[in-house]
């Protein structure tokens, strides 16, 4: 019985490998071996950059700039890892012409004020994106502050509506891991034709990148 388990499992794995590399083919798509196996997230991001260099220079053209806000929190706002992330950040965004500025709460903030400076973003015509960099202080409820931040302004698409427009194949403002993991799927050899029909596997299930992940594949026909 477990023979016979095992010869029909590798007969079922060869007939979707051979399909697969028929398709590629007949696509004209190269199948050297293992092709599909490294996704370069570099060149991925740099084509990024270059299209939205192109889209905030047009705009800035046209008299609306493009300014993102930074929120950190506390002494290591500044220092280790949160500290490099921010500066990455600000690197990349001057590359793209989008204006960056860090915004450092402190680590004892109330829930009141941290409310009331969101707000306070949220109605700032010269801010148009939010970054909120985490761990957040611990006296502070997350879920309330992602939906405090105004969803057009939410350009990591934590808000609410912004993961449910993901359910309509609105992708926009998905989650930006969720969508960051689904570009460099694209990427890859296996998915030269398209995501459609594609059997993929999520691991992990979180609201904010496992979920929407699924939803967003589902869209493309996976």
């Amino acid at each position: 019985m477990t023979m016979n388990t095992n010869m029909n499992a590798n007969i079922r794995f060869i007939r979707k490998k051979t399909t697969a590399s028929s398709k590629l083919k007949n696509s004209g798509t190269s199948t050297k071996p293992n092709e599909h196996k490294y996704i370069k997230g570099t060149a991925i991001a740099e084509k990024m950059r270059v299209k939205i260099k192109a889209e905030a220079k047009e705009l800035e053209d046209a008299g609306f700039k493009l300014k993102l806000i930074s929120i950190t929190y506390g002494k290591d706002a500044t220092d280790g890892p949160i500290g490099r992330y921010v500066r990455n950040q600000k690197n990349v965004a001057k590359k793209c012409g989008i204006e960056f500025e860090e915004l450092i709460l402190p680590e004892d903030i109330k829930k009141e004020d941290f409310v009331k400076t969101l707000e306070k973003i949220n109605t700032d015509p010269r801010i148009t994106g939010v970054i909120m960099q985490r761990p957040f202080p611990p006296h502070v409820c997350v879920e309330e502050i992602q939906q405090t931040i105004h969803p057009l302004k939410d350009v990591e698409g934590m808000h609410p509506a912004s993961i449910g427009s993901v359910l309509y194949n609105e992708t926009d403002l998905a989650p930006c891991t969720a969508k960051a993991a689904v570009a460099c799927l694209k990427s890859t050899a296996l998915a030269r034709t398209g995501l459609k029909g594609l059997e993929c596997v999520v691991v992990g299930h979180s609201e904010i990148v496992g979920k929407p992940i699924s939803f967003i594949l589902m869209g493309e026909g996976a």
